[in-house]
């Protein structure tokens, strides 16, 4: 993924992790972490769009093939604003067969987010977007400004001739760190994440930072990701448990590495919690296409899609 224009100087790291991985990671450090732009036929995670599953937030180019020429809905909106972000991505685009372009056309949009208990309002800037392998583009549209957890926002997109969609969020608690305990395998390949008061489970993620070492082209950054939402466990509403195993994980790394000669290192392994607002809905359980159908599952008032608000915890799992 091709970064065009007008995108911050410290999201150059997405720009580099997205054309090896197609789910957005997150890999920075510091009390909020770096926002990259969601890869949305995944609305965030999975929340995959084809769901980020956001959660969102892997680029299939699939045609939703709208009922009509819906002109009543101008815009679609796709992706999550994230109180542990310094930056925060939503994906704009024009209604019409897909969530991306095949040529990089000008959108006609000016995109605001409002703080609604305060009024304060900011104007979100443009970045455009290519997409590797192939030629597919899109506009996501990111801004810093700070989101805070329990706050409700409206997310605004308007055309040139006044025609208009936005969606409203409000974001949930701040919740415990995820405490991580022993699994159940023998040979210590597993553990269990023990997650506290969170009612919303979006997402669970395991994020590896690696460098692949090649013999021609020498030490190549890659960012691996593996979501476990789906290996939730039964428990009480106040405490969550996922299984989390690794050998299916080192497993899909090993398979990167396409020569003998090649090998790679582990830089650092997280894993990143995400609990989402009153908004959330269980994207797994849905058909992939169906938030952008016009008459599909959406929160966004004039227009397609679906926007969230969520607080992320991310900590650190070393690697023994």
């Amino acid at each position: 993924m091709k970064r065009l224009h007008g995108v911050k100087p410290n999201s150059e790291q997405w720009e580099q992790q997205s054309a090896v991985h197609g789910a957005g990671a997150a890999c920075c450090s510091g009390s909020k972490r770096q926002g990259y732009p969601n890869s949305v036929s995944n609305i965030f995670f999975t929340f995959h769009f084809c769901l980020f599953t956001f959660i969102a937030l892997t680029a299939c180019n699939e045609p939703f093939n709208p009922i009509q020429q819906n002109d009543q809905y101008p815009f679609s909106i796709h992706g999550y604003l994230d109180a542990s972000q310094d930056t925060n991505w939503v994906r704009i685009t024009a209604v019409r067969d897909s969530l991306f372009m095949d040529t990089p056309v000008p959108i006609d949009a000016v995109v605001t987010l409002e703080h609604l208990e305060s009024g304060h309002t900011v104007t979100m800037n443009d970045s455009l977007f290519q997409y590797y392998p192939g030629t597919s583009y899109a506009y996501n549209y990111w801004t810093d400004m700070n989101i805070e957890p329990e706050q409700a926002y409206r997310l605004t997109v308007r055309r040139s001739d006044g025609a208009e969609g936005y969606a409203e969020v409000t974001l949930p608690p701040e919740f415990p760190q995820p405490i991580i305990l022993p699994g159940t395998s023998r040979f210590q390949t597993d553990i269990r994440l023990q997650i506290h008061n969170v009612q919303h489970l979006a997402d669970v993620l395991v994020i590896y930072d690696l460098i692949l070492h090649y013999p021609d082209l020498g030490d190549v950054p890659y960012v691996y990701t593996s979501r476990h939402l789906a290996d939730t466990l039964r428990g009480s509403y106040s405490i969550k448990q996922v299984s989390i195993d690794t050998n299916p994980h080192f497993l899909a790394i090993t398979g990167l590495i396409l020569c003998y000669e090649c090998s790679y290192t582990i830089v650092k392994r997280e894993i990143k919690v995400s609990s989402a607002g009153p908004d959330w809905l269980p994207f797994t359980n849905l058909d992939k296409n169906l938030i952008s159908l016009p008459e599909g599952t959406s929160n966004v008032e004039g227009g397609t899609g679906y926007l969230i608000g969520v607080v992320s915890n991310t900590i650190e799992w070393p690697v023994e």
